[in-house]
């Protein structure tokens, strides 16, 4: 089965993420309801945030979308070197390493499928006792062939 060119960017944006040493799972978000406690924490989930926008530019259809990669850190996370680690430190570190794959020296783009990678917020939520979510806003464009979203 062909892949599309939006789905080999979520597929390489999969990829970069698991190269972030403090987090331990990632997925690209599935809309079925997810238990936490079955993954490794932190659990980094990324999904579109807002209806992707659709541009022509002659032989090329680019889409321009926004995404928000959710981490969700137990408010008590054990680090083998530090011991416990508060929240904020690890969703701050973990905030870098992202950082770092996307924008950096040495970032390649995501293989060259995006063509513009911006950062548009970063919050930390802790909606309940258990976990904190670090939630991570970029836009990324990318583009494919007018009338064959498989090919670049």
């Amino acid at each position: 089965m062909a892949v599309t060119i939006k789905t080999q960017l979520f597929q390489e944006l999969v990829i970069a993420l698991k190269t972030a040493s403090d987090i331990q799972t990632v997925e690209r978000f599935n809309p079925i309801p997810t238990d936490l406690d079955s993954s490794v924490a932190p659990i980094a989930y990324i999904f579109e945030s807002t209806p992707e926008i659709r541009e022509t530019n002659n032989r090329f259809a680019r889409g321009v979308l926004e995404l928000d990669i959710m981490v969700f850190i137990e408010l008590q996370s054990k680090d083998k070197d530090t011991g416990n680690l508060t929240f904020l430190d690890l969703a701050d570190s973990i905030e870098g390493q992202i950082h770092n794959i996307l924008l950096g020296p040495g970032h390649n783009n995501l293989r060259g499928l995006a063509l513009k990678v911006i950062e548009r917020s970063v919050e930390k939520v802790i909606p309940n006792d258990i976990w904190g979510i670090l939630v991570y806003t970029v836009e990324i464009t990318y583009q494919h062939l007018m009338g064959d979203a498989f090919n670049k």
